[in-house]
């Protein structure tokens, strides 16, 4: 059974540190990253959003189902996955504490406004969402909601790490669970890591390769040329006869861009909207993860 979870956010580098963890020599991770199991147990998984259907492809929703992505750990030391679901969904905490009362807890949390505008860009890319802007998806949010869209499409809900992270401190001791920031992981991936490592107890002299950040949102420059492959067929094709390393490689080829690039900066109206949303409940979280958070809430920090 996992020994630690990284549990979220979403678009915060949690597929990176996801890599980078599984180059460590004692850490065995997840062959499928988002398995899911302790939001979906049960779960019929009856989502109704455009492609939604997509999550049926690595959720586990069974017990011996998710215990079998880890039955080539046993050579391993330490034993992961990485479901960034996990922070959002409101009863994963409790079925955790369940199942894996000592499990230890890995958070990392993004700028919620730009969190916010890297999902809505990623959504984009996968072709799944028809607003043209940020600030029309959010407006559709709670409709989307009602209507069963899966978790993803929720672009504001998933910013309140307040809300979010209390629940799990209001059930696992705070030694358990360990809190890093996507700045920091953009700034000085290796120093994040080391300090993971020490949180697992695992050899911190081991230097993963963190020269690249995996799953940034990109847009293909040929927008036509993907619907493309969407509609034909072509890229499930491509899929089922190729590796998931050759996709990988293919994804970051120059005819990918970084998001940055793709998009201009988020129009100042959305990021007001967005911050008066967030402003109390990042005052919260300042106070539960001991960081001084005023960068989220100053106008002019854009990075997204």
């Amino acid at each position: 059974m996992p020994e630690f979870l990284v549990i979220g956010a979403a678009k915060s580098g949690t597929t990176s540190v996801d890599r980078y963890l599984a180059e460590h020599p004692a850490i065995f991770m997840s062959p499928v990253k988002e398995p899911g199991f302790f939001a979906f147990e049960g779960d019929k998984m009856q989502f109704s959003g455009p492609r939604d259907a997509w999550m049926l492809e690595t959720v586990r929703t069974t017990w011996p189902r998710y215990l079998e992505l880890f039955e080539a750990a046993q050579s391993y030391h330490h034993v992961g996955e990485t479901s960034p679901v996990y922070l959002y969904d409101e009863d994963a905490p409790s079925r955790i504490k369940t199942r894996l009362p000592q499990v230890k807890l890995i958070a990392l949390l993004r700028n919620p406004v730009d969190r916010a505008l890297s999902q809505f860009r990623f959504m984009i890319q996968c072709e799944r969402e028809p607003k043209s802007n940020l600030m029309d998806a959010l407006l559709d949010e709670d409709r989307r909601v009602e209507a069963g869209w899966e978790w993803g499409w929720h672009y504001r809900r998933l910013g309140f790490y307040g809300q979010q992270m209390e629940r799990y401190y209001a059930l696992f001791d705070a030694d358990q669970i360990h809190v890093e920031l996507y700045d920091d992981l953009i700034a000085n991936a290796e120093a994040v890591m080391q300090r993971i490592f020490h949180f697992l107890d695992v050899d911190i002299s081991f230097q993963p390769n963190v020269q690249q950040l995996h799953n940034a949102t990109r847009l293909d420059t040929s927008r036509r040329f993907s619907r493309f492959l969407n509609r034909t067929g072509l890229r499930a094709a491509a899929r089922a006869v190729t590796t998931r390393r050759f996709r990988r490689w293919a994804h970051d080829r120059p005819f990918m861009r970084a998001e940055s690039d793709v998009f201009a900066a988020m129009d100042a109206e959305t990021r007001r909207f967005l911050r008066g949303h967030f402003r109390t409940d990042i005052q919260h979280l300042e106070d539960l993860i001991g960081r001084d958070l005023d960068r989220w809430l100053t106008p002019d920090n854009k990075r997204a």
